[in-house]
C-alpha cells in the first residue's frame, strides 16, 4: 500500500522514519526529508541539521573550499547561522535517480536571509545531492553542491573561513579509476582547445549539467547548446587546466560519484596578464551499453 505524500511528510516532520517503498516513492521521501533539514536550518538547529550528513561527506559550498566530513560541514553550518538571521528555504526537486542503494538528487531552491548589517538578500540556487539510502530510518548526504543561477558578488554571502580535513577513502576499482580519468583528460583536452562539439559529446543522452551562474541544461540537446556557446574559439585563451579529483564512489548500477575540483589558468588578447580561477564539481558517471562512462549529472561551482 502507498501512503500518500501529505501524510509521509508529516510523519516526517514528527520526526517519525518511513522506509523506501519503491522508486516512485524516493522523490517524496527525499522531498519530505529535505522539509525536515530546512526546517532545522530555519530554527538554527545545527546538530539536527548535521545528522543528515554521512560521516564522510564531501560538500561544496559556493564561494568556499571543498569541506570533508561531518564535522568541517558542522562548523561550516554554525558560522553560517552565527552571520545570519530569518534563513527562509523554498525547494523544488527537478530530478531524482536512483543506483544501487543511492539516489541522486538535482532541483531549485529560494533561499532569503539577512546577514549582519544588510537587508533581506534573495538567493536563487540550485543543487545537487547525493544520499545514501542503505538505513532507510536515516538516509544520509554523501555529496552536496549549490550555486547561484545568476551572477552575483561574492560579498554577498557570509565570509566563512576554511575546515582543513582530508578527503574520505574512495570505494572503487582501479580500472574504474583509470577510465574516469581517463574521461577527465578528454575534458581537460576539449576545454583548452575551446571545442564545445567534442565536450557536449561526453555527456549521456539524458544528462543534466549545472553550470555556476545559470541553470540546469536537461538532455542532450540542451547541454550541446550550452558547450557550443560557452567554450567556442574566440579571444580567450586557456594556458593550463588541471582537473582532479577528491575520491570517487561505486554507487552500483554501473554508476559512480566522482568529487572533483580544477584549477585553471587563463588570458586574452585585451588582457594579456590574465588570471586564474578554481572550483569544484560533483561529476556522476554512468556506463553506457558500449563500455563507455558518460557523463550522467554534474554542478560546477567557484571556490
Amino acid at each position: 500500500m502507498r501512503i500518500p505524500f501529505f501524510i509521509k511528510a508529516h510523519l516526517l516532520l514528527l520526526g517519525i522514519s518511513l522506509p523506501i517503498f519503491a522508486q516512485q516513492d524516493v522523490k517524496s521521501f527525499l522531498y519530505a526529508t529535505g522539509m525536515q533539514m530546512d526546517e532545522a536550518f530555519l530554527h538554527s538547529r545545527e546538530e539536527q541539521l548535521q545528522a543528515y550528513y554521512s560521516s564522510q561527506v564531501v560538500v561544496m559550498p559556493e564561494f568556499h573550499n571543498i569541506l570533508y566530513g561531518r564535522k568541517s560541514t558542522g562548523s561550516y553550518y554554525n558560522h553560517w547561522l552565527k552571520s545570519t538571521t530569518y534563513n527562509k528555504l523554498s525547494r523544488n526537486i527537478a530530478d531524482v535517480q536512483t543506483a544501487g542503494n543511492y539516489a541522486i538528487e538535482a532541483g531549485n531552491y529560494q533561499h532569503r536571509f539577512v546577514k549582519t548589517g544588510t537587508d533581506t538578500i534573495t538567493y536563487n540556487a540550485k543543487y545537487l545531492r547525493v544520499w545514501d539510502l542503505r538505513n532507510k530510518k536515516a538516509p544520509l548526504i554523501i555529496a552536496e553542491v549549490w550555486g547561484s543561477v545568476n551572477w552575483f558578488e561574492r560579498s554577498t554571502l557570509p565570509q566563512i573561513p576554511d575546515f582543513p580535513a582530508a578527503p574520505p577513502p574512495s570505494s572503487i576499482s582501479n580500472t574504474t579509476a583509470s577510465r574516469i580519468t581517463e574521461r577527465n583528460a578528454l575534458i581537460k583536452r576539449f576545454v583548452t582547445a575551446r571545442d564545445g562539439e567534442s565536450h557536449a559529446r561526453l555527456f549521456a543522452p539524458d544528462a543534466i549539467y549545472m553550470p555556476y551562474y545559470e541553470n540546469m541544461y536537461i538532455g542532450s540537446d540542451s547541454v550541446h547548446s550550452y558547450f557550443v556557446r560557452h567554450e567556442r574559439p574566440d579571444n580567450l585563451t586557456i594556458d593550463s587546466l588541471n582537473i582532479l579529483y577528491a575520491n570517487m564512489i561505486d554507487l552500483g548500477g554501473g554508476v559512480v560519484l566522482e568529487n572533483g575540483f580544477y584549477k585553471v589558468r587563463w588570458h586574452t588578447a585585451e588582457d594579456p596578464a590574465g588570471g586564474t580561477g578554481s572550483g569544484k564539481s560533483i561529476n556522476v558517471w554512468k556506463k553506457n551499453e558500449e563500455g563507455e562512462w558518460m557523463m550522467f549529472r554534474q554542478m560546477v561551482n567557484h571556490d
